[in-house]
């Protein structure tokens, strides 16, 4: 897979024959009643994609193609960029589609179309503060409305914390293996990007959990084989992020089994916490 823009997915015949970026900062000009005008950088501007691709019967349905993308320009659809090894470029939305028609049967129908794609970056400055005003619009009590009385949660202890991020371990560790063992493995292009978000996602929770191991004031602070579990997660987590980026299928299943492995060693250095969280009690 080249890239995928949303749920386009660019592979194969349907690569991009051209590709472009544009980005600009943005400056302010102060004029002087003497001498040069003085520069200040205000920001920069937003980014802009240029593509072009080919749509062509052989590999695909051109004229459902062509109406999707128009559908999401007129939805205003803000799409995930993102290239084939997994980086992600941003969020875009389509501004602009140029479809030039290559060839076409007698009764109209469309068999080779070149389509040239315009983005526009899409920039969200606070998503926490969006997340949070969507809630307090969808709140129980807004207005004149009584409030609705809910019952406070119990806050979560040191242990269910840990444990926690142990259980987000081991589903990652579940849902890669799934996708390694009957899911098609790297030979679906989507899954390469879904396994590397996993492993990501895994990444995180095991050095927090080595984080809270150097704590002092942590309930995890003391159990050395703990933090051994969790480093070995975190160095199969890079051994396996190098096997899917550079495509090496002969690898994968090996490195599933190691990441499974680690993940439910960890699950057992854990128990003693796990058991703790189970029973309420703060460690």
């Amino acid at each position: 897979m080249y890239a995928q823009l949303g749920s386009f997915v660019f592979q194969n015949l349907f690569a991009p024959t051209e590709y472009g970026r544009n980005s600009q900062a943005v400056y302010a000009m102060h004029p002087l009643i003497d001498g040069k005008p003085r520069s200040q950088k205000t920001g920069d501007d937003l980014d802009e994609i240029s593509l072009s691709v080919r749509l062509h019967m052989n590999f695909c349905k051109p004229k459902e193609q062509l109406d999707a993308m128009r559908q999401a320009k007129e939805n205003g659809d803000v799409l995930t960029f993102i290239y084939g090894n997994g980086d992600v470029v941003g969020e875009f939305y389509i501004t602009q589609i140029q479809d030039f028609i290559e060839f076409a049967d007698p009764q109209g129908n469309m068999l080779s179309l070149l389509v040239n794609i315009s983005l526009r970056e899409y920039v969200v400055d606070d998503k926490l503060q969006q997340q949070q005003e969507a809630r307090i619009k969808s709140a129980d009590s807004v207005g004149n409305k009584k409030p609705v009385v809910k019952r406070k949660a119990n806050a979560s202890t040191c242990a269910s914390a840990v444990t926690g991020l142990v259980s987000t371990i081991e589903n990652h560790a579940a849902a890669i293996d799934k996708m390694v063992t009957v899911g098609g493995g790297m030979f679906i292009p989507a899954n390469r990007y879904t396994i590397l978000q996993h492993l990501s996602d895994s990444k995180a929770a095991a050095q927090d959990i080595v984080t809270r191991c150097d704590d002092p004031a942590s309930c995890a602070s003391g159990k050395p084989d703990l933090k051994y579990r969790a480093q070995q997660v975190l160095n199969a987590e890079v051994s396996f992020t190098n096997v899917v980026r550079n495509s090496q299928h002969g690898q994968l299943s090996a490195q599933n089994q190691i990441f499974k492995a680690c993940a439910r060693n960890l699950k057992a250095a854990a128990q003693p916490l796990v058991n703790v969280s189970m029973l309420r009690q703060n460690a």
